[in-house]
């Protein structure tokens, strides 16, 4: 066991890096107008990647090992590399199904800078910097409902910190509504009050990180 946690670690930690590197070298060859070369990093980047949560997925999955596997923390860690790559692909489907009914405005649009890029590339290319703030919060909300479900103790009450955390998730989806699926974006007092309560709220978590922990 020791043996296999530790290789699914230096792959998971490996795929990281690789993956960091070969993206950056996508954007270099696409600032140098190379687009074969730039899509070229972009495949490989994707297929180690999925090599690489396929090889950690395949590592955790077996039954005979649960009473040992359920208490490394190091485990928790891969499952959660495993689970959120999952969720941002839920993330991103869910994305495309709401932004079908409901017009998405990038930051590049509110800024006047779009041109006809909206209208010349592929939609989820267009709007990939600020679809990264929508797969935060999907894979927050992921976690948050995953820990309900597999929680130890059902019987026990959410408690405080539960019930903060899902004033986050609220709040969250409120400010990218307002953000994102809205014609014009002003920076109003309903803004300026979710970013205070979201600020305020996880300030609060802090000490009950702590206060758990001991």
């Amino acid at each position: 066991m020791t043996t296999g946690k530790t290789e699914s670690m230096f792959m998971i930690m490996s795929a990281h890096l690789i993956c960091t590197v070969l993206h950056l070298l996508a954007q270099y060859a696409e600032s140098k107008a190379n687009r074969f070369w730039s899509n070229l990093f972009i495949i490989i980047k994707v297929l180690f990647y999925l090599y690489a949560v396929v090889f950690v997925q395949s590592a955790i999955n077996y039954d005979e090992c649960n009473d040992v596997t359920d208490q490394m923390p190091v485990m928790v860690w891969l499952t959660y590399e495993v689970f959120a790559f999952y969720m941002n692909l839920f993330g991103v489907v869910f994305f495309l199904m709401v932004s079908t009914y409901v017009q998405f405005k990038t930051i590049r649009d509110r800024l006047g800078l779009a041109g006809d890029m909206r209208d010349r590339l592929d939609f989820l290319r267009y709007c990939y910097e600020d679809l990264h703030w929508w797969q935060h919060w999907f894979i927050q909300v992921g976690l948050y409902l995953a820990g309900l479900t597999f929680r130890v103790n059902r019987d026990d009450a959410l408690g405080l910190s539960a019930s903060q955390a899902a004033v986050i998730l609220i709040c969250g989806a409120v400010l990218m509504k307002t953000i994102y699926f809205k014609s014009t974006f002003e920076f109003d007092t309903l803004t300026k009050t979710l970013l205070g309560c979201i600020l305020l709220i996880t300030l609060m978590l802090i000490p009950r990180y702590k206060w758990l922990r001991e």
